[in-house]
């Protein structure tokens, strides 16, 4: 039986070689030179848009009203917005959520992979047919092979000459794996069909051994198929990025073992390929965290060479002490503010770069959008001093030199995150953390930046749109921005900036942080002539003001730091007050009875009373306290109390239906913004509570249909935010398309990770 079967493959291969071998190589050259016509000419468009825009910034204005630049644009805006507009609703759903561009060049590359697979030379009905789809769907599965890493690449070949960023291509490189998976299974379906289990395990011969590697080529793409189903990714990331590389090199040297030797130049391709974005992602990792500084003062007392330097490895995180407001009360979900100083890379406004805390986490990374620009950091966050670290909180307005400091907004959600936030919360609770120690003992290396933001110094009209963390997306643009301005640079055409901020709750040091950095980078850009608008949401609806005075009382901020008190007047009658204007009439007993009244007292703020006096030990104890038996004593004992001697320092707290909920005290932080009289903010800022931004409409008015100026929307948001954005340009651009408007808008968008 193996003998028969050897001879079928030798037949088969022999039949391939002589009518097909040719063919199908000339198909998968032809595959990858379509590719590389792709990344050719994408380059060239990069190389002619920055000699144009060269050319541009030595005039003063924009020539773009040239007879042939107005049709190529509005061409250029269909294309746009046919890529822009999300794929429509089937019975009520939205099958997916990429765009309609997306969906087109999708099926363009599926059509082509089917019917490359199914137009071969042989008749439909003859037996040679299916064997020439085997042999077609192998040639087809090499062939996408390099494509697949090609697309998997940082600092690649793709990145480096296209100028496309991983994240934005990352949707091509799945879909790759998913057509080669298909082909790869033909090819596995139509060649097993004929071939046993039991000679697949048991044949000695070679032509066998040639299936068994096919076959555990295959059952290795199976593997990576199934480790890359969604639920497996979320359960830990960073489990499944390295069984995904250590699977994917496995399948190469099971494939190197499988194909014969003629065919094995994709694999080869693919070895270089990877081999390559590695190299160059370790170097940018070494050359960003490996320094040689000058040695440490505490141990160059013990050397003769006083100047020594030495080899350091990563930076050091600086935690930065919280905003101080005036509010009793913070939320317990706040972002997380670091800052890592001097950081040797330099990164433009909107990329972002990976980063990595080994105490943290060892085999964990995870991306950031800075907060700062890289060429002149001027932030208010004043340099770390360690013998005078109080200083380091973001009040301070002491002006320390041009520093390339990058700050990081970071919110706590899992992993690295979570324990981030508890490392900082931890941080903050050692007595004197800023005055006993250095700010944190955390090393952090970054890798990157990564990412192609646009030219935003070329438009005329900003809008940013962002929510929770990802406001650092718009400050490092606006800090941008004001160099620029500072510098008096001419290529800087920006005339107006629109900055929307949506934030799911109220927290106070957050917004403060960002409203300092905000204020300081609009007053250069205002002093430009430069019109900067803000408006900052709060999309809870506990953070709205109707409603709010019936349901609070009054709270102690103080009370968690009491100890816990015994309900003196637990079981005890409440206290008789008389009327006060019945006190001078005793003449009928029954009146009397009748103006008493049944007062039970505000317990809340008698214990804080009794609280606050016993921390100072004049409170006796509970056998030797009077019992309150007089009406008038009463009222003296009250009157003297705690409370009339010193100022209040209650504040309102929520009902005990909203204070058993600790997820949302935005009500409580809004009462005591309006109460405490909060700090005045800047005219440019308007705030709105209990309500989301508009996003269709705040696009739309980004531009008037009869302006020419150029218009960007940046959106760092999550996926529906930034559908809602891409839905609202594309219908503008169809506009710009059809002649009823008079300039197209773009835009630019990126996502939580």
């Amino acid at each position: 039986m193996a003998a028969g079967v050897d001879s079928l493959d030798d037949v088969r291969y022999q039949h391939h070689l002589e009518h097909r071998g040719e063919s199908n190589q000339r198909i998968a050259q032809a595959f990858w030179l379509a590719i590389w016509t792709l990344v050719v000419a994408r380059f060239a468009q990069r190389v002619w848009a920055w000699g144009i825009r060269k050319c541009l910034h030595k005039t003063s204005a924009w020539s773009h009203n040239s007879p042939l630049s107005v049709p190529i644009e509005r061409i250029q805006a269909l294309f746009k917005a046919i890529s822009l507009l999300p794929f429509p609703r089937l019975f009520g759903i939205r099958p997916t959520n990429l765009s309609l561009g997306h969906v087109a060049i999708l099926a363009v590359y599926i059509c082509t992979i089917v019917s490359l697979l199914v137009t071969v030379d042989a008749p439909k009905l003859s037996s040679h047919f299916l064997d020439d789809v085997a042999f077609r769907a192998a040639w087809i599965t090499l062939a996408q092979v390099p494509l697949l890493y090609f697309l998997s690449t940082k600092r690649g070949p793709l990145n480096l000459l296209a100028g496309l960023s991983h994240e934005r291509i990352s949707w091509i490189h799945r879909w790759v794996g998913r057509a080669l998976f298909v082909s790869a299974t033909t090819h596995m379906a139509i060649m097993m069909s004929s071939i046993s289990v039991n000679d697949l395990m048991r044949s000695p011969g070679k032509a066998m051994s040639v299936v068994r590697y096919g076959a555990g080529a295959y059952g290795t793409l199976v593997w990576i198929a199934l480790s890359s189903i969604l639920p497996v990714r979320r359960w830990s990331y960073r489990v499944f990025y390295i069984n995904h590389w250590a699977m994917t090199l496995v399948f190469l040297w099971i494939l190197s073992h499988h194909v014969p030797r003629y065919a094995r130049l994709p694999i080869y391709a693919s070895v270089a390929i990877v081999a390559f974005d590695k190299c160059l992602a370790c170097y940018g990792f070494l050359w960003n965290n490996v320094s040689v500084r000058p040695l440490k003062r505490r141990f160059a007392k013990f050397r003769k060479e006083p100047g020594r330097q030495v080899l350091a490895m990563g930076h050091p995180v600086k935690m930065m002490t919280p905003f101080i407001t005036n509010l009793g009360l913070h939320p317990k979900e706040s972002a997380t503010i670091i800052r890592i100083c001097d950081a040797p890379l330099a990164w433009r406004p909107g990329q972002h770069v990976r980063l990595y805390l080994p105490k943290l986490g060892m085999l964990e990374i995870h991306p950031f959008t800075p907060a700062t620009c890289s060429e002149a950091s001027s932030a208010p966050f004043p340099a770390y001093k360690h013998h005078d670290a109080e200083h380091n909180g973001l009040l301070s307005s002491c002006s320390t030199p041009p520093t390339n400091d990058m700050v990081l907004m970071i919110r706590s959600h899992s992993g690295l995150t979570k324990r981030l936030a508890d490392y900082y919360s931890k941080w903050l609770s050692l007595p004197c953390p800023n005055a006993s120690r250095p700010c944190s003992s955390l090393t952090a290396y970054i890798d990157g930046p990564y990412g192609s933001p646009p030219t935003w110094e070329d438009y005329e009209n900003i809008t940013l749109i962002a929510s929770s963390t990802g406001v650092s997306f718009i400050l490092s643009i606006l800090e941008y921005l004001e160099q620029l301005c500072f510098n008096g640079h001419p290529r800087l055409r920006t005339q107006h900036i629109r900055f929307i901020w949506a934030n799911r709750h109220i927290e106070p040091q957050f917004e403060a942080s960002v409203m300092d950095l905000l204020s300081k980078h609009s007053a250069m850009l205002r002093e430009s002539d430069i019109m900067v608008e803000a408006e900052f949401y709060a999309t809870c609806p506990q953070s709205e003001e109707r409603g709010m005075e019936p349901e609070m009382r009054e709270y102690d901020p103080f009370a968690h730091l009491r100890r816990p008190r015994r309900n003196y007047f637990a079981g005890r009658p409440p206290l008789r007050i008389r009327n006060p204007n019945a006190l001078d009439d005793e003449e009928d007993e029954d009146e009397e009875e009748e103006d008493l009244k049944h007062v039970s007292p505000v317990v809340s703020e008698v214990e804080s009373c009794l609280s606050y006096e016993s921390d100072a030990s004049t409170l006796i104890d509970q056998e030797e306290r009077p019992i309150i038996s007089d009406r008038q004593s009463t009222l003296d004992e009250l009157d003297t109390s705690c409370w009339s001697r010193m100022p209040s320092l209650r504040f309102p707290r929520a009902t005990p239906k909203a204070a058993d909920s600790e997820s949302c005290q935005c009500g409580l932080i809004r009462y005591q913004q309006r109460k405490t009289g909060s700090k005045r903010q800047p005219e440019f800022i308007t705030r709105f509570y209990g309500s989301r931004p508009n996003i269709p409409h705040i696009v739309s008015v980004a531009a008037s249909r009869t302006s020419t100026a150029k218009t960007m929307v940046a959106v760092c948001s999550n996926a529906g935010v930034a559908m809602q954005a891409k839905s609202a340009v594309a219908r503008m651009n169809l506009d710009f398309a059809m002649g009823r408007r008079e300039r197209g808008v773009d835009i630019h968008t990126e996502g939580f990770m």
